[in-house]
């Protein structure tokens, strides 16, 4: 498991989490295209986990969404741009000619904005105390 990734996260998605360590170990051994794939791969994962823990209750309807369609229903604002960040390099990735002048650390930037947002909102929903009983 990587190191860098809050509880919150490896709770709510832990396939989030061996997605994001195999990327990581990819980089590491300098498959960078296969890192970035992956990378991106993990960010769908992490999206749908989250929108069916706390937003959306039916699984087909999660399952059926493009990653572009589930971070346009799911987010807006900071996190909806730093989704789309890493969507639109992670797709860059897999195409023959790439349409973008970028590192892989600049995706993984993005990544770790996302995540921390996730984080934030996983906390924010269920927080360890409360006035408010459930």
């Amino acid at each position: 498991q990587p190191s860098s990734l809050p509880e919150e996260i490896s709770t709510l998605s832990p396939r989030f989490v061996k997605i994001y360590g195999d990327s990581e170990a990819a980089e590491q051994r300098g498959a960078t295209e296969l890192a970035g794939t992956g990378y991106r791969s993990a960010l769908e994962i992490l999206i749908k986990d989250y929108a069916l823990k706390y937003i959306e209750t039916d699984k087909e309807q999660v399952a059926k969404l493009s990653l572009s369609s589930a971070i346009e229903k799911y987010f807006s604002g900071d996190s909806f741009n730093a989704a789309e960040v890493v969507r639109i390099l992670g797709n860059d990735y897999t195409h023959w000619v790439q349409q973008y002048d970028f590192n892989l650390s600049q995706l993984k930037a993005y990544l770790d904005i996302f995540v921390g947002h996730i984080k934030m909102q996983v906390m924010l929903k269920d927080p360890i105390v409360s006035r408010r009983k459930s």
